[in-house]
């Protein structure tokens, strides 16, 4: 969640405790301070958040370095790895073949090919605008709790 916004800041974490939220890479990394996850400032202002059910099959999280992301932009990626079977409850769950989970970062080639792809996707289901106006809308408190 790109949420422009400091933890302890009154909207979000108003939005947060109503839904019981919590961030899970400050959580996982408690005894470290948060990495900053933008270009112009020192802060944390982007979140993963989950529940205490989601936070419990994390077994890896962090932030990647500023230019290793997907898309043009001056905040980090962040991400979680989850153990399935917590998660699921069981590990016939299988979204992507072991074959398939073959990409590394460090392979030029293939995280050229994946990017190319995902902005292909990005495109077609319009999710930056769809993200801005998601923000647009928390900015001016106009989110419903569905």
């Amino acid at each position: 969640m790109d949420a422009n916004a400091e933890w302890e800041e009154k909207h979000l974490k108003e939005f947060t405790e109503k839904n019981g939220l919590i961030d899970i890479i400050t959580d996982i990394h408690s005894e470290e301070d948060p990495p900053p996850t933008y270009a112009r400032g020192r802060n944390k202002t982007d979140y993963i958040l989950g529940d205490d059910h989601i936070r419990r099959a994390v077994v890896r999280a962090g932030a990647m370095d500023l230019m290793d992301g997907v898309s043009p932009s001056d905040h980090t990626m962040q991400y979680i790895d989850v153990d399935e079977r917590i998660l699921f409850g069981d590990d016939s769950f299988c979204p992507i073949m072991g074959y398939q989970r073959e990409f590394r970062l460090y392979d030029v080639k293939r995280k050229e090919s994946f990017k190319e792809k995902l902005m292909e996707i990005y495109t077609h289901q319009s999710i930056f605008e769809r993200v801005e106006k998601l923000a647009n809308r928390f900015e001016e408190k106009q989110w419903t709790y569905k």
